[in-house]
């Protein structure tokens, strides 16, 4: 159902990302192509995007336990190095907030979407030239966008709560109902 989390945190304190890439194991650090440090965990799987202000993003976490968990492994390690090295320097976790929650599921019919547009325009975007999955927002005043497409694949994102997915996985089973393409295809237009 969660395909990715995205989320944010900080490390109390500047970085000097040079020394860490340096130092530790599973980082890509170019400074010239990006400012910011890569770092990867391999349980969880998750990658952190690391800067030298201390804040970083973590993404790639299939719940907002993984996800936390990454970031606390990665903010261990660079806690550990600075403690042997540059003891003076504090480093903490602080600020885990979740971002954005990516989920997925399969809907049981092919969906109509010529038809799901033109019943609701202002809630939809749909152009099968430039993009082949038509864009639904349920309610315009939030950031949540569903991508819908003509095989039944449903893709959530936007939302900060895993529990919304499920209960826009209910609305959209009940709303498709109403939209299930017919085969052979007939077009109206």
């Amino acid at each position: 159902m969660i395909q990715n989390v995205v989320s944010t945190a900080e490390l109390g304190a500047n970085i000097d990302l040079s020394l860490i890439a340096q130092n530790l194991w599973n980082i890509q650090y170019n400074p010239r192509k990006f400012t910011a440090a890569i770092i990867r965990v391999r349980k969880p799987a998750t990658t952190s995007l690391l800067f030298s202000s201390g804040k970083f993003v973590c993404t790639g976490g299939k719940s907002i336990e993984d996800n936390k968990k990454g970031a606390r492994i990665i903010a261990r390690k660079i806690q550990k190095f600075y403690g042997r090295f540059l003891p003076m320097k504090k480093i903490y976790f602080r600020n885990f907030t979740v971002q954005n929650v990516v989920g997925s599921f399969k809907f049981r019919h092919k969906v109509d979407l010529i038809a799901l547009n033109l019943a609701m325009p202002k809630q939809t975007r749909y152009d099968s030239i430039i993009f082949p999955g038509l864009q639904f927002n349920p309610n315009p005043r939030e950031k949540t966008t569903i991508l819908i497409f003509i095989s039944g694949k449903i893709i959530i994102t936007g939302i900060k709560d895993p529990a919304i997915i499920e209960e826009l996985k209910t609305y959209l089973n009940r709303l498709l109902i109403k939209f299930i393409r017919p085969f052979p295809y007939i077009s109206l237009l």
